[in-house]
């Protein structure tokens, strides 16, 4: 992913100037991870089962799942609020925050 490759360009010679390892984040808004980042998943996913009463493999999907779930909320909320700039959809305020089509 290009994405992964501008971060490592962009960051890595600092992180490690100052002693730190990087591991870039990247995951795509249809699921696509790269490599380091399911290497990373999966150290947070074992991790979390030394720290619980959670298996290794369950901790791991826990991991997948909520990581999972932001990606989705993020995707939501960027498509509600680019109806609202584009007009499509109207903020109601006496509907307490609730959504509703013009269409």
């Amino acid at each position: 992913m290009q994405a992964h490759t501008a971060k490592v360009k962009k960051y890595g010679d600092l992180c490690t100037a100052r002693g730190l390892v990087l591991t870039p984040f990247i995951c795509g808004s249809l699921g696509g991870y790269t490599d380091d980042t399911v290497c990373f998943l999966k150290q947070l996913g074992t991790a979390l089962s030394c720290t619980t009463s959670l298996t290794r493999e369950q901790a791991i999907s826990d991991v997948y799942r909520r990581v999972s779930f932001a990606v989705q909320k993020a995707q939501a909320m960027a498509i509600l609020n680019l109806g609202e700039l584009a007009g499509v959809l109207s903020y109601d305020e006496s509907r307490r925050g609730s959504r509703r089509s013009d269409f």
